[in-house]
């Protein structure tokens, strides 16, 4: 099931009070034709525009919205990590070439480190077990963790 996690900073004496991120879990990913031309892209008009302009950029695959009622087709999944000192996420699309959504996170050698900072790069189980830190103030982001249905 796609999940995730909104990031807000309580800390009222904070320049980021009350601004969030979110992070997702791995995230189902299809062909970015059939997942613009899904049902639930089309009640989205802005959506459906801006994702059309990511293909003319080139990219080939969208994450899936849900519910999943036209069954768009599993190519692949967005993999997001924190960045633990640089404060930033990075995403990763790790196809599935017919295997389990672990076996091709394992077989994709995602980086453990930061490309910017060198930092230790953690993911969303990780993530939501740490915590993370308000990259202004320090102190630790409130944890408000949703779930969409498959």
């Amino acid at each position: 099931m796609p999940a995730g996690c909104d990031f807000t900073c309580n800390n009222e004496d904070c320049e980021y009070f009350d601004t969030s991120f979110t992070m997702i879990a791995p995230w189902p990913m299809g062909k970015i034709d059939d997942v613009i031309n899904s049902s639930r892209v089309g009640e989205f008009p802005d959506l459906k525009g801006k994702m059309i302009q990511l293909k003319k950029s080139g990219r080939d695959f969208a994450c899936i919205t849900f519910p999943n009622t036209d069954n768009v087709k599993v190519q692949c999944y967005r993999i997001t990590l924190w960045s633990v000192e640089g404060h930033c996420l990075w995403q990763y699309d790790v196809p599935l070439n017919g295997e389990s959504v672990s076996s091709a996170i394992k077989k994709a050698n995602l980086p453990d480190k930061c490309p910017t900072t060198g930092s230790e790069l953690i993911n969303y189980k990780e993530s939501i077990k740490r915590g993370i830190d308000c990259p202004k103030c320090g102190k630790q982001l409130k944890q408000n963790r949703w779930f969409s249905k498959g």
